[in-house]
C-alpha cells in the first residue's frame, strides 16, 4: 500500500469528513499493524494519523479483520444499559449499534488471507439474532489494480452466496456515493457504472465521473 500512500491520504480524509457527523461516539481508525483503533478527533487527525505509520511487507490482515468483527459479535444480544443512557435515539435496547466498516485495501494480502470465513460467520449471526439485510456493512475501498487483489474483494462481495449481503467493493477513484453507500444500500450496491464488476483486465485510471476522487498533486 506504500505507493498509495497520497491516495489513501485523500480517499481518508473525505470519507472521515462525510461520516463523522453521523457517529455519535466519533471515528474509529484501525491499522492493520495495530491491535487497538485511535480515536481522531477530525479529518485532519486521520492523515496525521496515517503520516505517523509506515507500511511494514504484507501485515496479518485477516487477524486484525477478525478481531474487529468477533468484538463487534460478541455484542449480540447484550442489553446496552450505559450507551443506550448516551445515545437514547440511536442506540438499541439490546445489541450493537448498526456497523459500517471501511476498509482501504489493494488486496494484496498474506496467501492464506481470503476473510471468507470472518464474513460468513459474520453473516451466521446475523440471522442468528433476527438482524435485518445491510444492518452490517463493510465496503472495500481498492487501490491498485493488482489481479489476485481484486479477485479476493470480487469474491467476498458478490461470490460467496450468502442470505445477507454484507459486502460490497469499490475502487479508489470511483464513485464517492458508492463508497459510502455500496455496502448498506442496494441501488448503490447494483450500479453496475462504479465498478468493473465483469471485466478484470479494466484500468481504473482511466474511470471518471462526477463524483470520483481525485488525487491532489
Amino acid at each position: 500500500m506504500a505507493q498509495h500512500r497520497k491516495q489513501v491520504g485523500d480517499v481518508l480524509e473525505l470519507l472521515a469528513t462525510l461520516i463523522q457527523p453521523y457517529d455519535p461516539d466519533g471515528l474509529d481508525l484501525y491499522f492493520s499493524t495495530e491491535s487497538a483503533p485511535l480515536k481522531p478527533k477530525n479529518p485532519k487527525k486521520c492523515l496525521q494519523y496515517l503520516t505517523e505509520r509506515r507500511a511494514k511487507g504484507r501485515p496479518d490482515f485477516r487477524q486484525r479483520f477478525a478481531a474487529i468483527i468477533q468484538g463487534y459479535q460478541s455484542r449480540f444480544g447484550k442489553r446496552n444499559t450505559v450507551s443506550r443512557f448516551m445515545h437514547p435515539t440511536s442506540t438499541p435496547s439490546h445489541g450493537p449499534r448498526q456497523l459500517s466498516l471501511y476498509v482501504l485495501t489493494d488486496g494484496i494480502w498474506d496467501p492464506k488471507c481470503d476473510l471468507v470465513t470472518e464474513v460468513r460467520s459474520l453473516v451466521a449471526s446475523l440471522l442468528k439474532h433476527g438482524y435485518p439485510n445491510k444492518y452490517v456493512g463493510i465496503q472495500f475501498i481498492r487501490f491498485g489494480n493488482d489481479r489476485e487483489g481484486k479477485r479476493r474483494l470480487k469474491t467476498l462481495d458478490s461470490r460467496l452466496g450468502l442470505e445477507i449481503d454484507v459486502a460490497d467493493t469499490t475502487p479508489a477513484n470511483g464513485n464517492v456515493w458508492k463508497m459510502l453507500l455500496g455496502a448498506v444500500n442496494d441501488w448503490y450496491d447494483n450500479d453496475g457504472d462504479c465498478d468493473d464488476d465483469d471485466d478484470d483486465d479494466v484500468d481504473d485510471d482511466n474511470n471518471d465521473n462526477a463524483y470520483t476522487i481525485k488525487s491532489r498533486p
